[in-house]
């Protein structure tokens, strides 16, 4: 079970291993430095918004690290980042939640797979949700091809879940309720939703 752990904010310099000009960061407790080891990472730039697994960034859990993708993307000097933890990746972290539980009554399975390193890295991701089905067209787009069936609602801190990936939402017993692909994806004041 991931330990639940408080956001936190981080500035670049201010830790032994989150130094500027480089695309990498090491928080593994070495040289005094953060050890968020076994921790889901959800970074956020402070004045930019949040990063997106898999194209904006990768994290490895067992070791720490954590790279920024694009090309040319380094950490600025000073700059602020907001560390989340999403603690929500397995059924039995929410046993005592009796309002998630209530609220969040659907089981959302996904699979973020980064091919940035020399080896593809596949990382499957588990967290309560609540889906709403209610099929109509996201807004100002006119294509069949961007109609979506429903809502997936999910409690924050939420990881950004990237277009197109393949999703599927289960009844707590493990029965399939829906499978699709998210055609969007948000990040709200109360929760964050997926349109499938």
């Amino acid at each position: 079970m991931v330990a639940i752990k408080n956001p936190i904010f981080v500035q670049v310099g201010a830790d032994a291993n989150f130094n500027a000009g480089t695309n990498t960061a090491t928080f593994n407790g070495s040289n005094s430095s953060l050890d968020l080891r076994g921790l889901n990472l959800l970074p956020t730039r402070v004045q930019a918004g949040p990063l997106i697994p898999g194209v904006d960034y990768s994290w490895n859990a067992g070791t720490g690290v954590l790279t920024l993708l694009q090309p040319g993307d380094v950490f600025a000097p000073n700059e602020y980042f907001k560390f989340e933890f999403d603690s929500y990746q397995s059924v039995e972290q929410y046993a005592g939640y009796v309002g998630n539980n209530f609220q969040y009554r659907h089981i959302l399975r996904y699979s973020i797979v980064d091919q940035s390193g020399p080896t593809t890295v596949k990382t499957d991701y588990e967290r309560r949700c609540r889906i709403e089905f209610n099929a109509n067209y996201l807004k100002g787009v006119a294509s069949n091809d961007e109609s979506y069936i429903g809502i997936i609602h999910m409690a924050k801190p939420a990881q950004v879940i990237p277009e197109k990936t393949p999703v599927k939402v289960y009844y707590e017993d493990g029965t399939l309720l829906s499978a699709n692909v998210v055609r969007q994806f948000r990040i709200g004041y109360l929760n964050a939703r997926a349109w499938v």
